[in-house]
């Protein structure tokens, strides 16, 4: 059964989403008899098991041997904080018939395996005769044994089967049917069984879950059975990796774009010095405002790289300028720190403010994206301060790094012809 639940807008409720969910939790009294889980719907698959955070699938050649593992590692699951609605795919103790048939007398007699489970099979499941027109509609007239009896094994292995001379025999002649428990459905992956842990989290973080599990994972799972992560897991995984890519190639452009411009391999070292600083007040501002790492997060980031390094831009560009026309590095440097400085200040305040509505999370969603806001402001600030004091002092470094450089050339070459 599925109960589904409609909020009403959040600026008309005092609780977030989350917080209902936990209520709900906490709200619905635990049932040996039934699994209960509280999730968010999906806007694509539609909400369902499907949908939960934390997927793990363990693969291997023997069901009994996984679904014990799994059970295991979802108890441990269970004790640790965060982790709800912990499940495992595979439901045990499913009520089936078993047919053990006896192949030296079912050949003796001539009864193939096929004719076994037909018979048995047309019993328990029927066999459609016929159909009803009513109408329009048109239904299948199926016979098979009454309820009460296709639940009773004595009367299956009473069932006759005929043999290849036309002789009846019963089913217990050859085969023994008998009750049995086994799985409801049998997953498979990459050509091996598979049974899957699901979880829901509570006030934890997708990257640290992943984490806890995998310390589970190191000290449960046998080293042949394959653990894979599907779902949001896997989903956060080749996220970060094509994060981090695109990261580095976002810095890679900017130098380019940079030594282009400059016609220099050393100003824009000394412009992009500025980027660890924003990534200080990202992740600050990201502790102050009690929040986790997610993908827009790391959006703010990368938006980061091309924002912060305007000012330096703005302050080495009139640099260079004034040395340009005849003014000492010092006195170059004083003068474009006081003249840049309002600019630089307007343009940060600009983006700063402009960035806070998506900082606040107003609007349905909004806490999703604020993640993206509260980075960049953070950086924003933080690499404006840094870079007005940083900045100026690595540009004398790498200024007396390039007069050394240059002293050095000539020298050099004067003493080749010499050896």
């Amino acid at each position: 059964a599925e109960i589904v639940v409609s909020l009403i807008d959040k600026n008309q409720r005092a609780f977030s989403q989350s917080e209902f969910m936990a209520a709900a939790r906490r709200t619905i009294p635990v049932r040996p008899d039934a699994t209960v889980t509280v999730e968010e719907i999906q806007a694509v698959s539609g909400g369902g098991r499907a949908a939960a955070p934390v997927q793990l699938n363990l693969r291997g050649n023997d069901l009994e041997e996984l679904g014990g593992v799994a059970r295991a590692i979802a108890e441990e699951m269970r004790a640790l904080p965060g982790f709800v609605d912990v499940d495992v795919s595979q439901r045990p103790g499913t009520p089936e018939l078993n047919i053990d048939i006896d192949r030296a007398r079912a050949s003796d007699l001539g009864i193939a395996g096929s004719t076994i489970g037909a018979t048995v099979r047309g019993l328990i499941a029927g066999t459609v005769v016929t159909q009803f027109e009513s109408g329009a509609d048109r239904y299948d007239v199926r016979v098979q044994l009454p309820p009460e009896l296709r639940r009773d094994a004595d009367v299956l292995n009473r069932a006759q089967l005929r043999t290849t001379s036309g002789h009846l025999v019963d089913v217990e002649a050859v085969a023994n049917v008998r009750e049995g428990v086994g799985a409801s459905q049998i997953d498979r992956q990459a050509r091996q069984r598979q049974v899957t842990i699901l979880a829901n989290l509570e006030d934890k973080a997708l990257g640290d879950a992943v984490r806890e599990v995998d310390r589970i994972v190191a000290r449960s799972v046998p080293e042949h059975i394959t653990t894979a992560y599907t779902g949001f897991a896997e989903t956060l995984g080749e996220s970060m990796s094509s994060m981090g890519f695109s990261l580095l190639l976002a810095i890679v452009c900017i130098y380019m774009l940079l030594a282009s411009q400059f016609e220099s391999l050393i100003q824009p070292i000394t412009i992009m010095v500025s980027l660890p600083f924003s990534l200080i007040g990202a992740f600050g501002a990201l502790l102050l405002a009690d929040m986790r790492m997610s993908i827009f997060a790391m959006i703010g980031v990368i938006m980061l790289m091309g924002l912060v390094t305007k000012n330096a831009i703005l302050l080495i560009d009139f640099t260079e300028q004034l040395r340009r026309e005849g003014t000492e590095m010092r006195a170059a440097l004083e003068e474009a720190g006081a003249v840049r400085l309002r600019p630089i200040l307007m343009t940060t305040a600009a983006m700063v403010f402009g960035m806070i509505p998506v900082a606040i999370g107003h609007g349905d969603g909004g806490e999703i994206r604020a993640p993206m806001g509260v980075c960049v402001i953070g950086g924003l600030i933080t690499s404006t301060v840094l870079t007005l004091v940083v900045v100026p002092v690595v540009y004398t470094l790498m200024d007396a790094v390039s007069r050394l450089a240059r002293r050095l050339a000539p020298s050099q070459l004067a003493a080749e012809p010499a050896e």
